[in-house]
């Protein structure tokens, strides 16, 4: 198992220089090699042209033409053409279908302008001690925490986010040991109103870290706007805002991962919709709250933080009627008047009142217990859940 810690540098401005350096090399390989593919690709479109042989090249050719590339370490380069290599990689399997993910294009030239810029070094020549990381042909460089990460390390990717520098740091790790889950199941039923309400009542508050924080988006918003491009106060303005954007971002990561934390340490079986994000972004009334509470990143960490422990998350068809469905086990009757804004109704079978996100929490738990084959869903007349709908 490969965990990364990613980690806050504190260089020092002769460091910081040497990191922006390696950062334009790490560009220059990366836009040469896709260059030379698409020059060799024109001039021989029967012939293969891999990576291997761009690299080959580069290295036959860059003690005369790109001595500058001598200034940082060989990783760097190393590192461009991986990156290369797996862009390539990425867009063949998403033509073929091999890549079940959204569609990935043609990899295209990196521009200095891009507010992400980072290089690659290699696990032989780095080395972790305690506050501090070597990065080779530079020194030690402080970090702002240590390695938490027991293994071997594996590599690390050194990036500037927001006028600050990071490097993220792979590490094998074994495995770790199924853990005795407090609680066999769960039903977890996401929302903008409630962030996630779990079927045993449990509920986690949403934040709304974005939209609270609009009013201050918008006056930095406008003084980038008022300043002329490319001027020292514009440079400014804009990491002021990136620096915004940044901590608006780490601030729903880190709740996002206690939350998901405790629910894959707490329940054995976690029940959660599929839910089709990318079309619900679609209505422009609920996009901003839609991509502030993030519902596809709650699924992804639950998936993978589950399988960890040695759980397992059921994913719920997105059609499945949860919140009309009454959960009463001898009802299971379908609401098809529930509006959106109702939080909570009364069944007209059975009269049992019902809190909306309550009650399609409780209905995704015995859905996927249902798929699991571990609690079929059966009302007391017979009729299954199947047959009512």
């Amino acid at each position: 198992m490969i965990k990364a810690h990613k980690i806050r540098f504190n260089p020092t401005l002769e460091q910081e220089e040497y990191f922006r350096k390696a950062c334009g090399t790490a560009r220059f390989v990366f836009n040469w090699g896709l260059s030379e593919w698409k020059r060799h690709k024109a001039e021989y479109p029967d012939q293969e042209y891999g990576v291997m042989a761009i690299k080959k090249d580069f290295n036959a050719i860059k003690a005369e033409k790109f001595p500058w590339v001598y200034e940082v370490a060989k990783d760097v380069a190393e590192g461009a053409f991986t990156n290369l290599a797996r862009a390539f990689k990425n867009y063949y399997d998403s033509k073929s279908s091999r890549r079940q993910v959204a569609r990935i294009g043609f990899p295209r030239f990196k521009s200095r302008k891009n507010k992400r810029q980072s290089f690659r070094l290699n696990n032989d020549k780095i080395g972790v001690a305690d506050h501090e990381m070597y990065v080779p042909k530079l020194g030690w460089v402080n970090m702002a925490e240590s390695l938490r990460f027991p293994g071997k390390i594996m590599g690390a990717v050194v990036s500037r986010e927001a006028g600050r520098w990071y490097v993220s740091i792979t590490v094998e790790m074994n495995k770790p040991e199924p853990i005795q889950f407090p609680q066999p199941s769960v039903g977890v039923d996401v929302g903008v109103k409630m962030l996630a309400v779990l079927s045993d009542g449990r509920q986690y508050e949403n934040q709304a870290l974005l939209r609270s924080k609009l009013d201050r988006l918008k006056r930095l918003s406008r003084r980038l706007s008022r300043r002329q491009a490319g001027s020292h106060r514009w440079h400014k303005a804009k990491e002021q805002l990136a620096r915004f954007y940044a901590r608006i971002a780490n601030r729903r990561a880190d709740y996002l991962h206690k939350m998901t934390s405790e629910i894959a340490n707490t329940y054995e079986v976690i029940g959660i919709e599929n839910l089709n994000v990318a079309g619900m972004l679609k209505n422009h009334r609920l996009a901003l709250s839609l991509a502030d509470a993030s519902f596809g990143e709650i699924r992804r960490q639950l998936m993978y933080k589950s399988e960890w422990f040695g759980g397992r998350v059921v994913t719920i068809d997105r059609f499945f009627p949860s919140s009309r469905l009454c959960s009463n086990p001898e009802c299971h009757m379908i609401n098809h008047d529930l509006e959106l804004e109702e939080r909570g109704w009364i069944c007209p079978n059975c009269g049992t009142h019902h809190n909306r996100d309550l009650n399609a929490s409780v209905n995704i738990k015995m859905e996927a217990l249902r798929i699991l084959d571990k609690s079929p869903v059966v009302a007391t007349s017979g009729a299954t859940l199947v047959d009512r709908m």
